[in-house]
């Protein structure tokens, strides 16, 4: 890759744009462009910056208007999507998967607990963890699938 390219490349990036448009306005394959940052470490450590660059922008504009009490909405955004377990959207009438395991944990825990006969304690046990698999199958079912191109 020529000097060019490598801008084009960089400058791309840090405009935000994924990987596929940077190589593509740069005029050179995929293989070119990885090719160049095992050959040229300097070059790899500026893509890898560049890529960088945008998230640390917009975090930064997010976090500007954060400190406007009139702009909660950029804190509430945040949160739901850097911590997703404590303040993520939930579908109505639905429990963290973190919740869930700890209920089972205890549920299993009081069975043990009041359950003498190790045949009926062995299968409330079974029972117990059966629901907790299908209910870990349905959700990984129902989960939205992701866009992890770029």
């Amino acid at each position: 890759m020529n000097e060019s390219q490598q801008q084009h490349v960089v400058g791309t990036l840090q405009l935000g744009c994924p990987l596929d448009t940077a190589v593509e306005l740069a005029g050179i394959e995929q293989q070119s462009l990885q090719d160049e940052m095992l050959a040229n470490p300097a070059f790899a450590r500026r893509v890898l910056q560049a890529r960088a660059t945008p998230e640390i922008r917009h975090m930064e504009s997010i976090r500007k208007a954060a400190d406007d009490v009139k702009n909660w909405r950029a804190s509430v955004w945040w949160l739901e999507r850097v911590m997703p377990d404590r303040y993520g959207r939930r579908a109505p009438n639905t429990v963290p998967e973190a919740d869930f395991e700890k209920f089972v944990a205890e549920l299993i825990e009081l069975v043990s607990s009041e359950v003498r006969d190790h045949r009926d304690h062995d299968r409330l046990v079974a029972r117990i963890r059966g629901l907790e698999a299908r209910k870990k199958v349905s959700a990984a079912e129902s989960e939205p699938e992701t866009d992890e191109a770029s």
